[in-house]
């Protein structure tokens, strides 16, 4: 598993990901964000929306990263 890590690192990646997520809450909240995939030349978006229970506060969180595809 390390080998297969290690060589798709070595590899250009295919495409790139950023998710953002917001959340608010007290005890019944709400978490929505959007996500944008961009694969191979082209751009997909996408929405993310959900319900939560017995949660408290708000919270925003966004991440990003590279995509790879597998030869498998």
């Amino acid at each position: 598993m390390v080998l297969t890590a290690g060589a798709a690192l070595a590899e250009q990646p295919s495409g790139t990901i950023s998710i953002e997520l917001n959340s608010a809450s007290a005890l019944m909240g709400a978490s929505w964000g959007q996500a944008v995939l961009t694969f191979q030349g082209k751009t997909h978006l996408y929405r993310v929306r959900g319900l939560k229970v017995l949660s408290v506060g708000v919270r925003k969180l966004s991440v990003g990263g590279d995509v790879y595809t597998s030869s498998r």
